[in-house]
């Protein structure tokens, strides 16, 4: 994918020239990932607009990683703009946990605010990453979270899981 590194604009109108759509998907999102080292906003918007694939899917997973490396608010802003399904569950579960790690006040006060289909994907896939844990590391993550709510969701879940 050199072109897409040299000349995004013209990775993009190579693209749209093929004549395969499952080609076009694929290399697009390739495209998008290339993009996403210079420019995530515009990958993001070029990834937006490629068809529902596979493709699309696995490319939608690893820029939802890569954002959330750095924007984690971004990441999860972007994640409630995907169709719901495993796509957007997987793209959460690349988000949320490390969030967690990093910055769990931000992480609760944006789940506290989010519509309530993301915030409830969003308990589930923490609640999941959170019960392969051994027990001194969940609590120490549990305690972490100080918002009652989002811990009692969590904690509720774990409950119903064997462990």
């Amino acid at each position: 994918m050199r072109l897409a590194e040299e000349d995004p604009a013209a990775a993009l109108e190579w693209v749209h020239a093929l004549e395969s759509p499952d080609e076009q998907c694929e290399a697009i999102s390739m495209v998008a990932m290339v993009i996403a080292a210079r420019d995530r906003q515009r990958a993001l918007s070029v990834l937006d607009a490629v068809p529902e694939c596979e493709a699309k899917d696995r490319a939608t997973v690893q820029l939802s990683r890569c954002l959330a490396e750095q924007h984690p608010v971004a990441a999860a802003a972007w994640i409630t703009t995907l169709r719901p399904g495993a796509t957007r569950m997987a793209a959460i579960k690349e988000v949320f946990p490390g969030w967690l790690d990093s910055d769990p006040p931000g992480m609760a006060a944006w789940m506290t605010a989010a519509c309530d289909e993301v915030r409830i994907e969003a308990v589930f896939v923490l609640s999941r990453s959170l019960a392969e844990l051994d027990p001194v590391s969940l609590d120490s993550k549990l305690l972490r979270l100080e918002n009652e709510e989002i811990r009692r969701q969590i904690e509720n879940l774990l409950a119903q899981w064997p462990r």
